[in-house]
């Protein structure tokens, strides 16, 4: 018994003398944070999402977000709220190309859609503003009975955002 705990004192003690460095190494850059209302035209949509930036000194920085959105009128439903996860990536230093991909979530209606967005990101530097244009790409299938035309097709949706990040 006296020798494990002398055992577990001298390990303790060779242990604290040691010089941790590892702290010194990590990115000391801080994540950001992003919340946006967002518009979209053709099927008309409107959302607020939130995003968890890893920032990094590199030029990419790679996101996650959750989102809601709320769509006035679709082909098949009127008012209709969906869940929206997404994950992406951010290029650029204060002027971004934003790609991400993520899941429309209607779980009333159980019709899902998975969006890509692409688009440009501006985020100032001193005041916190974020705005972002792009196009929310959406896949509809003709077995959806959702397609214009009986086809399956991908409909770019012009998507406008305005934002602040801390």
């Amino acid at each position: 018994m006296k020798v494990n705990s002398l055992i577990i004192i001298l390990t303790f003690l060779l242990i604290s003398s040691f010089n941790l460095f590892s702290q010194e190494t990590v990115n000391k850059e801080s994540p950001i944070n992003i919340v946006s209302l967002e518009a979209s035209t053709l099927v008309y949509s409107y959302s607020i999402k939130y995003d968890f930036v890893f920032n990094s000194s590199t030029k990419s920085k790679p996101f996650l977000g959750i989102g809601v959105q709320y769509y006035p009128y679709t082909i098949s439903y009127e008012n209709v709220y969906t869940l929206f996860p997404h994950l992406g990536l951010l290029y650029g230093n204060k002027h971004f190309f934003e790609a991400s991909f993520g899941a429309s979530l209607d779980f009333k209606n159980k019709e899902h859609l998975f969006p890509v967005y692409l688009g440009y990101q501006y985020q100032s530097q001193q005041n916190f503003l974020v705005l972002k244009a792009g196009l929310n790409w959406i896949y509809l299938g003709s077995d959806q009975g959702e397609s214009f035309f009986d086809l399956p097709a991908f409909l770019p949706l012009p998507t406008f955002a305005i934002g602040f990040r801390w």
